[in-house]
């Protein structure tokens, strides 16, 4: 299992990120929602290779271009570039195993679709770990995202920070 714990915000190197890897797991997926899509979803895609993959997304090629070359240039081929906006229907269902947001949920007009198209995307027991800070002029409260996500379907796994910075971690509930 790997963990990394957050000493900064937007320090995804120490993000709880539990992963649990064997040598009897499947290729592992990932899904990286991120403002900068090199800054978080690059080094995610160090932190579970070689058997893992990340999907980067972002509505604005410009970025997803920044990625692919700094990607291309650290010889990283583990990351997939969708230019896309969350909540549009564009993600596999039931692929990833894990899904990363940082500081992006208050990007987005309509956050409850954003959340539902995510749960639909995880399989059965995914992660979505959702990093928020106040210096993010868009910042979202422990409450707020809570709310959202439970009407979604995910129930909160765990919660790491304070109410100014926060991880928190919610599941995809498993089939029973």
């Amino acid at each position: 299992m790997i963990e990394f714990r957050t000493r900064t915000p937007h320090d995804l190197r120490f993000i709880p990120f539990h992963h649990p890897y064997s040598t009897h797991h499947s290729h592992r997926h990932h899904l990286a929602v991120c403002l900068t899509p090199a800054r978080d979803s690059l080094p995610i895609a160090g932190i579970v290779a070689p058997h893992g993959e990340v999907t980067a997304v972002d509505i604005q090629e410009g970025m997803l271009n920044q990625a692919q070359e700094r990607a291309r240039k650290a010889d990283i081929t583990t990351v997939r570039f969708l230019r896309a906006g969350l909540g549009e229907g564009r993600l596999e269902h039931n692929y990833y195993d894990r899904a990363v947001m940082v500081t992006v949920l208050g990007e987005i007009p309509d956050r409850e679709a954003v959340l539902r198209e995510l749960f639909d995307a995880l399989k059965p027991g995914g992660i979505l770990l959702v990093e928020e800070t106040i210096r993010d002029p868009h910042f979202q409260t422990h409450g707020t995202v809570s709310r959202l996500a439970g009407a979604a379907g995910f129930r909160e796994k765990d919660f790491f920070g304070n109410r100014f910075s926060y991880t928190l971690l919610l599941e995809k509930p498993s089939r029973e």
